[in-house]
C-alpha cells in the first residue's frame, strides 16, 4: 500500500512478485516447519489435519473458506516455531501472495490440501526434516501451477 495524498492505494502484485515471494516462503516456512514439528502439539497437529480432511470433502469451496484454513495451517505452524520474526514475515508474505488470488490457479485446491494434509503427517510422525522437504514442494507447486498458467514450464 502506499498513500497518494488523502487516498490510500493498494500496490498491485505481479506475477514475478508472487513468483520470488514464493521463493523466500519456501525458506521461511521450511524451516518454520522444522522448528514446529518437535514444539507443536499433537492435538493441534491433528485438529489441523481434520480441519484440512473436512475442506477435502466439500464439494464447492468459497474463497473464504479456503483462506481460513490456509490461514489456520500456514499460521499455526510459524506460531510454533517460537520465533517471533519468522513468524511475522510468513505471515506479511502471505498476505501479499493472497493479493495476487486463488482465483487464477483455482486447480491448487485441493492438491494444496493433500499435501497439507501430507505435511502435519510428517509432522505426527515427527520426522521434522521430511515435514520440512514436503513444505517446500507444497510451495514449489504452488509457483509451478502459476507458470503452467501463465504457458510457461515449471
Amino acid at each position: 500500500m502506499r498513500r497518494d495524498g488523502r487516498t490510500l492505494l493498494v500496490n498491485a502484485i505481479h506475477t514475478e512478485d508472487v513468483l520470488e515471494i514464493l521463493t523466500i516462503r519456501r525458506a521461511l516456512e521450511g524451516e518454520a516447519v522444522l522448528l514446529a514439528t518437535r514444539r507443536m502439539k499433537t492435538a493441534e497437529m491433528i485438529r489441523l489435519r481434520d480441519a484440512e480432511e473436512a475442506l477435502l470433502r466439500e464439494q464447492i469451496v468459497t474463497p473464504e473458506a479456503h483462506w481460513t484454513v490456509e490461514t489456520r495451517f500456514h499460521g499455526a505452524i510459524a506460531a510454533a516455531s517460537g520465533n517471533k520474526l519468522l513468524i511475522r514475515m510468513i505471515a506479511e508474505l502471505r498476505e501479499r501472495t493472497r493479493l495476487y488470488g486463488y482465483g487464477r490457479i483455482p486447480q491448487r485446491l485441493q492438491p494444496g490440501r493433500v499435501e497439507h494434509i501430507e505435511i502435519l503427517e510428517a509432522m505426527l510422525a515427527d520426522d521434522p526434516k521430511l515435514a520440512q522437504r514436503r513444505m517446500q514442494r507444497h510451495l514449489q507447486k504452488v509457483a509451478d501451477a502459476i507458470l503452467a498458467t501463465l504457458g510457461r514450464a515449471p
